[in-house]
């Protein structure tokens, strides 16, 4: 409803009678929502293909509705973007599959426009949605597009995209991206200044920007088996992040800083860093970063000897990530358990 209103620039009570007039007239159809105060509406294909090619006759009432659809989804990702990273990531990763057309749709005519502003701050905002519901290779997909489009576009939000772009690019093993998009992510943050205040919510400033460009990154670089490069990026980056007193990178920081320790063999080191971002990852109560930090900290803390102690943390990752849903994480989890249960 509120989408309706928005895009059509009607009032909220007179957008719910014109609704009524049409699934009265079965043009439109009222679908089950789980929140029954806010119900979703469909059209049949034909309809709506009729409903499309009549808006196109129109070609300046097509681009101010598009212009509108594509400012309230923007709105709704970035609202939606910091659930992510909460209690609330499982709801919040329902409400956005149901909006996926929207965003595809959105996405798709802000390229088209040339509309590089709202085009990087829409795919940066659902980046997050893409790697934590299995679309990688799609976010990916949408991130290059948006990445390449000309035009004047908020350094910060460019920065943002460019570092997604890098971590989901090193998730499924493209690591020539993931290390050019992370280095051109690091120069537009630091072109930024670290002073300048930022309305973001993953960074307030742009030192705190500069620490997400310098971790995704080293994430990056480590995936790529580069540690000699990857661990200044990435204790820079936790520094940032300590400072600010800023749990979600304190634990995602901490985390791959501590494999690279751990794959250097110093073991003390990494359980401890692994312990500092499992603790920053139960603060912030996003289950993806648990899910890591327990799995990560599991190995280290059986290579350590403590066999019990780290099947009771990769039982626990494998609980959460079956919870989530998280494909990825539930089969590392899976490979955890059934690795440890045989020693």
């Amino acid at each position: 409803l509120a989408a309706a209103a928005a895009v059509t620039d009607v009032p909220l009570p007179e957008t719910v009678a014109r609704l009524d007039t049409l699934v009265d007239h079965s043009l439109v159809i009222r679908r089950p929502s789980a929140d029954a105060a806010s119900p979703r509406f469909s059209m049949l294909e034909t309809i709506r293909d009729f409903a499309r090619d009549h808006l196109a006759e129109v070609a300046a009432e097509e681009a101010t509705v598009r212009a509108r659809h594509a400012a309230f989804f923007l709105a709704l990702a970035q609202q939606a973007e910091p659930e992510l990273e909460s209690t609330n990531q499982v709801a919040t990763l329902s409400q956005l599959a149901v909006d996926h057309p929207n965003f595809r749709a959105a996405l798709d005519w802000a390229i088209r426009e040339g509309q590089a502003d709202l085009a990087v701050r829409l795919a940066g905002a659902l980046a997050n949605f893409w790697r934590f519901h299995n679309h990688e290779r799609e976010g990916l997909e949408w991130l290059a597009r948006v990445c390449t489009v000309e035009g004047k576009a908020d350094l910060a939000a460019r920065a943002w995209a460019l570092m997604q772009t890098s971590l989901l690019a090193a998730d499924i093993g493209d690591l020539d991206l993931a290390r050019q998009t992370g280095e051109e992510s690091i120069a537009l943050a630091r072109a930024v200044g670290d002073q300048t205040r930022l309305n973001h919510v993953q960074f307030q400033d742009g030192r705190m920007l500069v620490g997400h460009a310098l971790f995704h990154l080293g994430r990056a670089l480590l995936t790529a088996s580069d540690l000699d490069d990857a661990e200044p990026s990435l204790r820079e980056a936790l520094q940032i992040f300590r400072e600010a007193e800023y749990p979600p990178g304190i634990s995602a920081a901490a985390n791959v800083l501590g494999g690279v320790t751990e794959l250097r063999g110093d073991f003390g080191t990494a359980q401890a860093l692994f312990e500092e971002g499992l603790a920053a990852s139960r603060e912030t109560g996003n289950d993806e970063l648990l899910i890591v930090n327990l799995l990560c900290l599991g190995g280290v803390v059986n290579r350590c000897g403590d066999a019990d102690r780290a099947l009771m943390l990769v039982e626990e990752a494998l609980a959460r990530a079956r919870w989530i849903g998280r494909e990825v994480r539930t089969g590392w989890a899976l490979s955890e358990v059934g690795r440890l249960t045989a020693d």
